[in-house]
């Protein structure tokens, strides 16, 4: 089985090792570090870029917040090896079909792996290449575009004028520059009804879909719909946001598609998954006259409202009043073959496994404890599930078996000086 890596970002000291490069051996049930990076504060949110080798780092702090630019060796020989790896793992099981279907056993399978020398683990190398400014408090959650020509920095901020999201260019030379910045807003009557939480417009994530920039506001229940000029890189109002439930506070969200037709949202003060689908509208091309040159509203690219279809709820049920006060979301994920959803739940510290119906319904089929406290963020490699537990300061493993849609929290497990966040595999 090949062995796996993975990017950790954390709140942490700038002495410590704030962001980490681990190697992942589920079959033995072992993490190996190779590579570190000191000198940054809290990067607590991290993207990675294949292309350029590049990890993209948020520091949350205040006053004012930073996106470090950290450049990575050892990336490329790592891939290569895992490539091999599963190369021959697939010849593996192919052989053994091929040997089972003439033979009528299973031989042949440590014989066709034999061809691959495993090397040892290569480091990670990383290095502090630049950072620049996000403008406000508590950035905590970076994203990169499809293309890689852009990212996006969601600022929780807990000041006037509240969260924002702000936009930057890469460069040639991988360093991001500012080229514009949206804030958040109410409606209506002002702050949302939980006075702690909603206070304040808070965004909180980001994520692009094609020309579109969509931004969860904790603190206002919205979703932003926003679009990119592609030249100048300044963000646009489509104004079609998505008005969630007064209090539910969204958090996350993710989409099984490149374009966000139907998306998945979870929002973190109501433990809710919302099931929301773009309802297209019709928007003048790129090209015509009325519409400023060049935003990005191209053919095949969707634009519209989206309207919620179903509201899950990923807690227990019968779960007290009092518990699910205590509770607070942490993300939302799919797996690999896009066929369940994974729901992180902080307070209860469980994670919810939902399969997606052929209407897109999720339904809860399992929920696993995730061994630590505050499961902030995790990510699926295959059928496992690697956990950052901000407050139990562990990286934990759930297993999940297709065959009976059970998760199982595994042996697996590394306990931390630093305090874990975010994961990335790469």
């Amino acid at each position: 089985m090949p062995k796996h890596r993975c990017l950790i970002g954390s709140y942490a000291e700038t002495e410590q090792e704030g962001i980490l490069c681990l190697e992942l051996d589920f079959e033995n049930q072992t993490f190996e570090r190779v590579g570190g990076l000191a000198g940054l504060s809290n990067p607590s949110y991290l993207c990675f870029d294949p292309v350029r080798s590049m990890i993209y780092a948020v520091e949350e702090e205040s006053p004012v917040g930073s996106l470090a630019a950290v450049r990575c060796t050892g990336i490329s020989e790592a891939a290569d090896t895992r490539a091999k790896a599963e190369e021959a793992a697939a010849k593996a099981e192919e052989a053994a079909a091929k040997a089972g279907e003439t033979a009528g056993g299973g031989a042949g399978t440590e014989e066709s792996i034999s061809g691959y020398e495993e090397k040892p683990a290569a480091e990670c190398g990383m290095t502090l290449a630049g950072r620049v400014s996000t403008g406000a408090q508590h950035p905590c959650h970076v994203a990169l575009s499809p293309d890689g020509r852009f990212l996006s920095v969601a600022n929780y901020s807990a000041d006037l004028p509240g969260g924002s999201a702000v936009l930057y260019r890469v460069e040639e030379n991988g360093l991001p520059v500012q080229t514009d910045c949206f804030y958040g807003s109410f409606s209506g009557e002002g702050p949302g009804p939980d006075p702690v939480r909603q206070n304040y417009p808070h965004i909180h994530f980001t994520a692009f879909f094609d020309s579109r920039l969509l931004a969860c506001d904790l603190g206002a229940d919205k979703v932003y719909q926003l679009v990119m000029n592609a030249d100048t890189g300044r963000l646009e109002s489509l104004g079609a946001d998505f008005a969630a439930r007064p209090g539910c506070g969204p958090r996350h969200l993710i989409s099984p598609d490149a374009q966000g037709e139907w998306v998945y949202l979870v929002s973190e003060l109501d433990a809710m998954l919302h099931v929301l689908h773009l309802e297209q509208d019709s928007y003048p091309e790129a090209d015509t006259a009325d519409t400023p040159s060049p935003l990005i509203c191209l053919p095949g690219t969707l634009h519209g409202s989206y309207s919620e279809v179903y509201t899950v709820d990923t807690l227990p049920a019968g779960i007290t009043a009092q518990r699910r006060a205590a509770n607070r979301v942490s993300s939302v994920k799919l797996s690999e073959d896009g066929r369940y959803l994974f729901v992180g739940n902080r307070g209860e510290d469980v994670i919810t496994a939902l399969r997606i119906g052929a209407d897109h319904r999720p339904v809860p089929v399992s929920m696993a404890p995730c061994g630590a406290a505050e499961p902030r963020d995790f990510a699926v490699c295959g059928d496992c599930l690697v956990i950052a537990n901000q407050a139990g300061q562990a990286l934990t493993v759930l297993h999940f078996d297709r065959a009976t849609e059970a998760l199982t929290l595994t042996d697996m497990r590394l306990e931390t000086e630093i305090c874990p966040s975010c994961v990335v595999f790469f």
